[in-house]
């Protein structure tokens, strides 16, 4: 739910995961009005600011100071990484300076990690080194460019040495994780196998996109538009881990329920097919 603070008779600040825009541009509001806005009280703002979690005012005078949408989105950011990840402010410090060690677990996430870098740098593609992610991942120097390969990450030289965005290095550090829980070369699992994960996600985001802009276009204003879309990258992502894990718990269970079936000593269709080769 969007809550709403009022500037003026003309100008609403929609506050949560979009901050809309005055027809005139971008609305300012002084600290007052921040905090309304995102429910932090200003003690903790100049917390978030001493820590270079947010980007400094637009504007500061001797004894008072501007800020924009830039912060708010910046703040929600901070606390959805507190509560939903529980990273310390500590922790969510070192992520932003590419500390791969303090990034958050889950890629929820690295989602706000993402957004509060954009807002604090007014960039979202900052490249960090392989190296960095070597504590999570020990062998992503060779996962990187194999990632690369099927088109999972990118890869870019800088001095010499292979970097990625934050969401790369993530995905690295995601694999190493895959690996330490078993998923490993000797049984076949490799980076190659995020080939069908790449291609099914290309083909799923073209179609959202494609069925959101000719069912919005015309119908919704661009600013609500753009909420809108902030918003499903969210909930559609959790919709869909929830549909991907049921459908692989049933799978599971036919599994199981074949193999209890099953005759000791009867061959399965494929041992036959192999011993037949």
């Amino acid at each position: 739910m969007l809550s709403h603070l009022r500037i003026d008779d003309t100008q609403v600040l929609q506050v949560g995961a979009y901050v809309g825009y005055a027809a005139a541009g971008r609305i300012v509001v002084k600290m007052r009005e921040l905090e309304q806005a995102t429910g932090v009280n200003r003690e903790t703002v100049r917390v978030f600011l001493r820590l270079g979690l947010i980007p400094a005012p637009v504007s500061q005078g001797p004894r008072t100071a501007d800020y924009d949408d830039t912060h708010v989105r910046a703040i929600n950011a901070v606390r959805s990484l507190q509560r939903e990840q529980g990273l310390s402010l500590e922790q969510i410090r070192k992520a932003m300076a590419g500390d791969v060690a303090s990034f958050p677990r889950r890629a929820s996430g690295y989602q706000h990690l993402d957004e509060l870098v954009a807002a604090r740098l007014g960039i979202d593609n900052d490249m960090i080194p392989v190296t960095a992610v070597l504590p999570r991942n020990p062998l992503a120097l060779s996962d990187a460019p194999a990632m690369r390969r099927v088109g999972a990450i990118d890869v870019k030289t800088i001095d010499g040495q292979p970097h990625v965005t934050r969401g790369d290095a993530q995905m690295l550090a995601l694999w190493g994780n895959m690996r330490a829980a078993g998923f490993q070369e000797k049984f076949g699992f490799s980076p190659k196998q995020l080939k069908i994960y790449v291609e099914h996600a290309t083909a799923l985001a073209k179609w959202e996109i494609e069925t959101f802009v000719a069912l919005a276009e015309g119908a919704v204003e661009e600013d609500a538009a753009a909420g809108m879309v902030l918003n499903a990258l969210s909930d559609m992502l959790g919709c869909f881990a929830l549909i991907r894990t049921k459908v692989a718990l049933r799978e599971l269970a036919k599994k199981r329920t074949a193999a209890s079936r099953r005759k000791p000593g009867t061959a399965t269709k494929e041992q036959k097919t192999g011993a037949g080769e």
